[in-house]
């Protein structure tokens, strides 16, 4: 029995096929600083840009872009996974105003868990503001359990984060 038919978490299963996500590449930035990235300072974005492409390598911080099915192949949304030493955590995620309610948050949040299975770690990690209901609503439906509030400045002021964890099974 494989690790993923123990657990009946929505987050456990395959991203839908129809929905393309992809590693970040070199030539992403424009569109990143034009879609995903548009509220971050230009400046802090080509860093955490750069510092995504380098580290790919290793395997320790990486970055996935959802890109548009229709012709024009834009991105429509972003998602990073930091692996620490015995987990992983789910980072930056975003998906386009205009695409949001259509899966692609749920399927890129099940592409990165699928990444982290494959590591051998012990959780996966997500946080959201208490301030975003939606989101803390949809990693609770996908099957997060909530294990400890920070508060921290998002860039806003203070506020409070509250993070959730998906434990992985022991292999048998």
């Amino acid at each position: 029995m494989n690790i993923v038919s123990k657990m009946s978490s929505l987050t456990l299963l395959p991203p839908n096929t129809t929905i393309h996500i992809r590693a970040l590449q070199p030539d992403d930035l424009p569109a990143l600083l034009a879609g995903c990235w548009q509220e971050r300072p230009k400046e802090t974005a080509e860093t955490t840009f750069h510092h995504l492409i380098a580290g790919a390598a290793e395997q320790r911080d990486l970055g996935f872009v959802i890109v548009d099915n229709t012709e024009n192949g834009s991105l429509v949304g972003f998602g990073r996974l930091t692996v620490w030493l015995s987990y992983a955590e789910i980072s930056d995620l975003i998906v386009l105003p205009a695409r949001r309610s259509q899966g692609l948050g749920t399927a890129m949040i099940q592409h990165l868990v699928q990444v982290a299975l494959t590591m051998n770690l012990e959780f996966v990690e997500i946080g959201a503001a208490t301030s975003n209901p939606r989101a803390l609503a949809l990693y609770l439906r996908l099957g997060f359990q909530k294990a400890l509030a920070r508060q921290l400045n998002l860039g806003h002021g203070e506020e409070i984060v509250q993070y959730m964890r998906l434990h992985f099974p022991k292999a048998t």
